[in-house]
């Protein structure tokens, strides 16, 4: 089964948009988990829009992909989790009544496993998490794996 990896980014890679401090004793937990030289994506609710997401871009993914040797790939924003869950309230809303898992789940049912064409299971590594597995059939497996305590 192939793998594909996401991060969210505040308290999981850095401290917070405000205080970049690299949460490199991260390393491990992501290693162990077999994210080491892999492609990723950034889930974050902390981009919220293209604007946040070219903020990352210019001013954090180059040393976190040295840092952690990933290569990101797709940055998903907060209004592009909106649509893809159907969500027609506020984005506030959405970030605490919505929540990180479910818009994880609804990302990878309505989305991302349609894409695809082998078995995946689809690995994200967040603070806001609970360690937890779902099936959601033999070929699409979900993995949230909690960063920090």
């Amino acid at each position: 089964m192939k793998t594909k990896f996401f991060f969210d980014l505040e308290l999981t890679l850095i401290f917070s948009w405000q205080d970049a401090i690299i949460l490199s004793q991260h390393r491990s937990i992501f290693e162990q988990h077999g994210a080491k030289g892999v492609t990723a994506d950034l889930f974050s609710f902390a981009v919220n829009d293209q604007h946040d997401a070219i903020k990352f871009d210019q001013t954090y993914q180059a040393v976190l992909e040295e840092e952690f040797d990933l290569k990101f790939d797709s940055v998903w924003t907060v209004k592009e989790l909106m649509k893809i869950s159907k969500w027609e309230k506020s984005m506030t809303e959405y970030k605490w009544y919505h929540g990180k898992a479910r818009s994880f789940i609804d990302l990878v049912v309505n989305k991302l496993s349609k894409e695809q064409t082998e078995p995946t299971e689809y690995v994200l590594f967040d603070d806001m998490v609970e360690n937890n597995s779902i099936v959601i059939n033999e070929n699409v497996k979900i993995k949230f794996i909690k960063v920090g305590e």
